[in-house]
């Protein structure tokens, strides 16, 4: 595999300087609110679609558009940004994809028709996407090395908490200020985060390395992205491989698949530096996070669509169920932070993906009339291990990345998570679906006496076609209950063995998972 991307002998960057003790507190918030606006932004907007569809006239089809461009833009510009941050800076390119975030979320509050809101959304998400990895590499360039797992951890439970805070907050902005607001939110924080990081972080400004841009790899890696996520968004429209557009798309994505891997494995100046997974705990840590991430907020999606669907909660108590299951994650955050600079991060990494097991578990004993504390019970389980295990994943991701190629490891380690939480969550409902019908057929076979339950109904008033319905719906609602349970069992079983496999991942002790190989850097 080429190691050309990297920067020649007359390039390479000068030995690191870190921040003080005093400005760790201050850093931390600075790096963490940016992750945290863009992950937010992916749930805020998903519980506002049904007014935006009802302020433009436009069908639910025509607004998921509105997810589905941005989630393409950003899934092409988030492996990008190691060879951005190598060309112009890291901290440049990081206060410019704030900038373009901001712009572009003002453009998005004052679409004025779907048609330009779609278009703001494409230009947010090619800005969303860099941000993560570039706020986790000055991470991880400017911390002094005792604190970066630290500093991992914490990133971790800004990471986690925003798709949690999502639905709740989108819920209420919608239905107070309206759905605009949601976008409109993000102006004056971003703002901020770049009024504060500019001065922070100056000095701090990586090597600037002047090479070519890999067009072709940028071009092949657009078309296979953008097929592979049409595909994700509208299989289960289309029956998924029961559609010869499905089909279609699946072999362009396939064969651009490949033919990226080839090209970017050969090319002397690759787009995406794929050498970080000849580093084995990034190989790693890279399948395990993006499993055990997709999981863990999979399976809270799933609550959350069926409190509406199974419990007919209304979407704002849907959300704040969600936004609950953060909290236990924020206060515990401290301590785990604490806790990471002195216990084995495989030990950390192992714990909170057992307890996102053990929350999977209790899941499957919930029953029909299940009340508000058991609902949180578990919700509180999924938050604290993402304490535990996200930042600790990263961390050791990272251990052994030297500092030229943090960028582009962070890129990798994004953009494979997203992609495939965004392929988790596409199965997941299509199973459910799918279990939700071959469970109805099987409970309607075996109910026992029907008319006894159809007389006792019609004896509570209800006319025949009505007694009819309402049991077809009890069956539906047990049917829809009982194929989420064995999901829960399959991902439990699944982040189980993610809980075997990071110790495949080589030892660390938690004072040396700082920017990599610093020795190499002299």
């Amino acid at each position: 595999m080429s190691d050309a991307s990297a920067p020649s002998a007359a390039t390479q960057p000068a030995p690191p300087t870190t921040l003080g003790r005093k400005q760790i507190a201050p850093a931390m918030l600075v790096l963490s609110l940016p992750p945290f606006l863009s992950v937010l932004d992916l749930t805020l907007v998903n519980i506002t679609l049904p007014h935006i569809a009802g302020n433009y006239g436009a069908t639910p089809n025509e607004a998921t558009l509105v997810v589905t461009f941005f989630a393409i833009a950003q899934a092409i510009s988030m492996p990008l940004s190691g060879a951005l941050a190598l060309r112009f800076g890291v901290m440049r390119m990081m206060l410019f994809s704030l900038a373009g975030f901001a712009l572009a979320s003002l453009l998005c509050g004052a679409a004025p028709s779907l048609n330009a809101l779609i278009a703001s959304r494409v230009l947010q998400g090619l800005a969303a996407g860099p941000i993560i990895p570039l706020s986790q590499s000055m991470l991880q360039r400017t911390f002094p090395p005792k604190y970066v797992a630290m500093a991992l951890t914490v990133f971790g439970v800004a990471m986690m908490t925003g798709p949690l805070v999502g639905p709740a907050l989108g819920g209420i902005l919608a239905d107070t200020v309206g759905w605009r607001w949601g976008f409109l939110i993000n102006v004056p924080i971003a703002a901020m985060c770049m009024l504060l990081a500019a001065p922070m972080f100056k000095g701090h400004e990586s090597t600037i390395v002047k090479q070519r841009i890999d067009g072709v790899g940028l071009g092949l890696m657009i078309v296979w992205v953008t097929a592979v996520q049409v595909v994700l968004d509208q299989g289960r429209d289309h029956e998924w491989f029961a559609s010869g557009y499905i089909v279609t798309l699946s072999v362009i994505a396939a064969i651009g698949f490949v033919a990226f891997l080839i090209w970017e494995t050969t090319d002397e100046h690759p787009i995406v530096d794929l050498s970080v997974f000849r580093y084995r705990s990034f190989a790693v840590a890279a399948p395990v996070t993006a499993i055990a991430y997709g999981a863990a907020t999979g399976s809270a999606l799933l609550v959350y669509l069926w409190l509406q669907t199974g419990l007919h909660y209304d979407a704002t108590t849907a959300g704040y169920v969600a936004a609950l299951t953060g909290v236990p994650g924020i206060l515990a955050s401290p301590f785990v932070a604490w806790l990471s600079n002195r216990v084995d991060l495989r030990i950390m990494a192992t714990i909170g993906i057992l307890l996102s097991v053990t929350s999977m578990i209790v899941r499957t004993q919930f029953i029909m009339d299940i009340d508000f504390a058991h609902v949180i019970i578990p919700q509180f389980l999924n938050g604290l291990s993402g304490a535990f295990f996200w930042g600790s994943l990263i961390a050791i991701g990272m251990s052994e990345i030297p500092r030229e190629k943090i960028s582009s490891a962070a890129g990798l380690l994004t953009f494979t998570r997203t992609l495939a939480f965004a392929m988790q969550v596409a199965l997941l409902t299509t199973f459910w679906d799918r279990g939700s019908k071959q469970e109805h057929e099987g409970l309607s076979w075996v109910l026992h006496q029907p008319q006894g339950a159809l007389n006792a109904l019609g004896n509570q008033g209800l006319q025949p076609d009505q007694a009819l319905s309402v049991l077809n719906g009890q069956v539906d609602a047990q049917s829809t209950l009982i194929a989420m349970q064995h999901l829960f069992w399959f991902m439990a079983a699944v982040n189980g063995l993610c809980a075997v496999a990071i110790w495949f991942a080589p030892l660390k002790r938690p004072e040396r998972l700082s920017t990599g190989a610093l020795a190499a850097e002299h």
